[in-house]
């Protein structure tokens, strides 16, 4: 059996995207015949299908000690991070590393030695979306030669109990389920709908998740009677959620040094067969395919945001081809075996070359 030590600091019991990420990958490959032994940096409670060791130490002294332990273990097949920061924790000791890539860690260019040092030592590089491909290529092209691009939705499954809706009444129930900040483009979807409703548009809009902004786009939102602010949900919640409303809507753009490397809520839009407005920046026009499962537009406009949604509810028939292709879409392409399957290809083609698989 190959032995897959993955290194990371994005795990539970942290929550968020990143750490659903991870586990579900640790899982599914432990679950696809990988030895998987996961190195993080806080202790996980629960019996799972990999072996799991917190190194739970200051910040400053985490690499460090990670890597005194890394160095006591017997040498895995492989080491797969979480990031490029992951790979400062590695000893050298010829193992051959693969490095997952999202998007916006590469925008701080004052880490420029430090990201180079780590890619340069990685035998392939992941991407979460060709958009973050490109960004990371700028600190050296080469780094195109040892990059594959496996979208990372290893947590959405197949549900075969989910029809696309064909059957829309008014209102448009516009739903948002994210992390309330600037960059999610809501302040102009705020702006877009209320224009809208002005107009005689008959819209309910679901907002959900928690953030930095939370309290200022309330603010913004209080002269709006059709916004419905649901705070945190969980699962099973989310779920109903998707299934209850006509489109998703998060035209997010790049903030500074923060920006969307795929959009991993769009997926799960498409699951439910639900058709998205999404935006351009980042790896997002790759989770929504523009004219195919929605709409992609500029995130800081609102007058573009505006004209997706009008369109939208002036067609109907549209909305439903679109929620129909994302469906497909997902089934086809983006269902969790099968980027496991493609995640899992292309690190026995690392080990097998070398011999180490018994």
């Amino acid at each position: 059996m190959k032995r897959l030590t993955i290194v990371t600091q994005t795990f539970p019991p942290r929550t968020g995207g990143m750490e659903s990420v991870m586990f579900s990958l640790a899982k599914n490959l432990a679950n696809a015949d990988w030895n998987v032994s996961v190195v993080a940096d806080k202790p996980l409670v629960g019996e799972y299908a990999f072996s799991h060791t917190a190194v739970a130490m200051p910040k400053f002294v985490r690499n460090i000690a990670k890597k005194l332990y890394l160095n006591l273990q017997t040498n895995p097949d492989l080491y797969l991070c979480d990031s490029w920061k992951s790979v400062e924790a590695i000893p050298n000791n010829g193992v051959p590393i693969v490095v997952l890539a999202h998007g916006q860690e590469y925008l701080d260019t004052k880490k420029r030695g430090r990201i180079k040092h780590a890619l340069d030592r990685a035998i392939q590089i992941v991407s979460s979306s060709k958009a973050t491909i490109e960004l990371f290529c700028q600190y050296n092209q080469d780094y195109r030669y040892k990059a594959i691009c496996i979208y990372p939705t290893y947590g959405l499954y197949e549900d075969t109990q989910v029809e696309p809706n064909s059957n829309f009444t008014a209102p448009l129930k516009i739903l948002s389920l994210s992390r309330i900040e600037k960059r999610k483009g809501l302040f102009q979807s705020a702006a877009a709908l209320r224009e809208l409703h002005k107009r005689g548009l008959e819209i309910e809009w679901s907002i959900a998740g928690s953030g930095p902004d939370l309290e200022e786009l309330k603010q913004e939102c209080n002269d709006l009677s059709f916004v419905k602010f649901l705070g945190r949900v969980d699962d099973e919640e989310k779920k109903q959620l998707y299934l209850t409303h006509d489109i998703f809507l998060m035209p997010s753009y790049q903030n500074g040094l923060s920006l969307e490397g795929f959009g991993i809520t769009y997926i799960e839009a498409s699951q439910c067969g639900l058709p998205s407005i999404g935006g351009t920046a980042g790896g997002a026009s790759e989770a929504v395919l523009d004219g195919v499962t929605g709409w992609c537009v500029d995130g800081e406009d609102s007058n573009k945001i505006l004209d997706a949604i009008n369109a939208a509810y002036r067609d109907r028939q549209l909305l439903s081809e679109y929620g129909k292709a994302a469906k497909e879409r997902f089934d086809k392409e983006l269902v969790s075996h099968i980027v496991t399957t493609a995640m899992s290809k292309c690190l026995t083609s690392i080990v097998k070359p070398l011999g180490n698989i018994e």
